[in-house]
Formats: C-alpha cells, sequence, structure tokens
C-alpha cells in the first residue's frame, strides 16, 4: 500500500497488479491484520475518514466528524482507531470505536502531536504542550481510552524532567518503552517516564541534519 506524487492511494496485489484505491489522499493507515485501510481524501483537508476492505475492494466511510481530520492510527486489535480533529483555535484526541455501538469519544484537546497506540489498544501516547504560570512544556502523556483524564496536568507529563522536552512519542511492542525525539535526537524511556536517555548525540553545527519518524521493528 503506497500514496504516490499525485496523491492517488495504491494497493499492489502479492502477484504484482496494481489497484488504485482512491485518488486525493492526504494520508493513509493499513489495518494491523492487513485487511483495512483508513484514508483521508482531500489534500487541503477533510472531515471523513474512509476505510476500504481489501478483500471485498470496497471503500465505506469510518468517521464523519466536524472538522478537518489527520494523523489516523490503528489500534493493535483493530477494533478502534485514534484521529486528530483540527478545530479553528486547537486540536482535538478522539477515538472511534469500530464494534459494539460504534461511539466517538473525545480524549483531549489542546496543542497535541500525532497519537500513538499502546500494544494493550487502550493506552495512547502523545506529545502535547503544557501552559503553567512560568513556562511551556511539551511532554508525553500516556491515556486511557476508556476512562481518560479530565484535563492533562504538568504532573502527568513524561519525562519529570522538565529540561526534556518531547515530540512524536511511541511505545515500544511490549509496551515497556517509549522512543521519541528531542532537541533533533532520538531518545529512549521507560513507559512510566523513568531514565530518559538519549540515544544520538549528533553535532548539528558540524552536520546539517533532523531526526524524523522514530519507528520500532515488530520485535
Amino acid at each position: 500500500m503506497h500514496i504516490d506524487g499525485a496523491s492517488v492511494l495504491h494497493r499492489q496485489t502479492a502477484d504484482g497488479i496494481d489497484q488504485v484505491i482512491a485518488r486525493d489522499v492526504a494520508e493513509a493507515a493499513v489495518a494491523p491484520n492487513g485487511l483495512r485501510v483508513a484514508f483521508i481524501e482531500g489534500i487541503s483537508g477533510s472531515d471523513v475518514i474512509q476505510g476500504y476492505d481489501v478483500g471485498l475492494h470496497a471503500s465505506y466511510q469510518l468517521v464523519l466528524d466536524s472538522a478537518p481530520v489527520s494523523a489516523v492510527s490503528w489500534a493493535p486489535a483493530g477494533n478502534r482507531i485514534a484521529y486528530l480533529r483540527h478545530d479553528p483555535t486547537t486540536v482535538t484526541l478522539r477515538v472511534r470505536n469500530l464494534v459494539g455501538a460504534a461511539t466517538t469519544t473525545t480524549l483531549t484537546s489542546g496543542d497535541i502531536g500525532r497519537p500513538a497506540w499502546l500494544p494493550d489498544s487502550t493506552h495512547l501516547v502523545f506529545a502535547a504542550a503544557i501552559t503553567t504560570k512560568d513556562v511551556t512544556l511539551r511532554k508525553a502523556f500516556v491515556v486511557n481510552v476508556v476512562s481518560p483524564p479530565t484535563t492533562l496536568t504538568v504532573a502527568a507529563g513524561l519525562p519529570a524532567d522538565p529540561s526534556i522536552e518531547v515530540a512524536a512519542p511511541v511505545s515500544s511492542p511490549d509496551g515497556h518503552q517509549i522512543a521519541f525525539l528531542s532537541g533533533d535526537q532520538v531518545w529512549l524511556m521507560n513507559a512510566d517516564g523513568t531514565r530518559p536517555t538519549a540515544l544520538t548525540k549528533q553535532d548539528p553545527a558540524s552536520f546539517p541534519y533532523s531526526c524524523r519518524a522514530v519507528a520500532w521493528t515488530r520485535s
């Protein structure tokens, strides 16, 4: 599955046949079992998340929201998707249940980054900015999607060290560690925020670079 330079979403079959799923696609995410795809049409913004059934070769509507959406992410169990809704003055993190009553829940709003699932399909990790009377901190937050906190607090931010800013946190496959970006370096910490450690220590003054899109292997 890939999106080409013309924003066309393709699927290539095992025998090499190229199939066009949709055009004008901004982003797409494949379900963990490979049988479904969630995608967003409209490069300029869309409030609809479409689904695609690989076996049936059929598209259907997964989510209809009231503002442009992005950052679609499947839960490992395939029973939920998380996404961001972009309102005029804030970003809202929402979760759509794909089983049972198929409800959509708002978890929190603010200056929020792309969410990533923990392996239990019940917790999400994401970066968010928290402003105190003195400073704005950007930390990782782990929330339970079934019983989310009322508000995000400085005390709940990970790691506790105020000097470490967090972007793009991603859980390890076993849920024990979280990798993230900070100051153009890749860092690692325990899932409870302890022992934050820089994995890279490159000097941007000697070689212009930046670290992006941290990803774990499956094992």
